[in-house]
C-alpha cells in the first residue's frame, strides 16, 4: 500500500484507513491484523484493552472482504 506497510495502518485516521480500503491500497483484514499487532505490542504496558476479540475481529474483516456491495441501481458498488 502506498501509505506505508501493513504494520503502519494503525497510524492512519479512520477516514484515511477507509479511503485506503476503498482505493484497494489495503484490505479490511490487513487493517485488523495491523491493529491487533499494535495491541499486542503496547497493551502490556498500558492495559487499555482488557479483552481482545481477535478471532471475532478477523472473522468480521474476512466477511467484509468477501462482500461485494451493490448500489441502488443494481450495479456493483465500492467497499466502505
Amino acid at each position: 500500500m502506498s501509505t506505508g506497510t501493513a504494520t503502519e495502518l494503525w497510524q492512519l485516521s479512520a477516514g484515511e484507513l477507509a479511503a485506503a480500503i476503498r482505493a484497494g491500497q489495503a484490505s479490511s483484514q490487513e487493517a485488523v491484523e495491523a491493529h491487533l499487532r499494535r495491541i499486542t505490542a503496547v497493551n502490556p504496558a498500558v492495559n487499555a484493552v482488557p479483552v481482545v476479540l481477535a478471532e471475532e475481529a478477523l472473522a468480521a474483516a474476512r466477511a467484509v472482504g468477501a462482500f461485494t456491495p451493490i448500489d441502488p441501481r443494481g450495479h456493483p458498488g465500492r467497499a466502505c
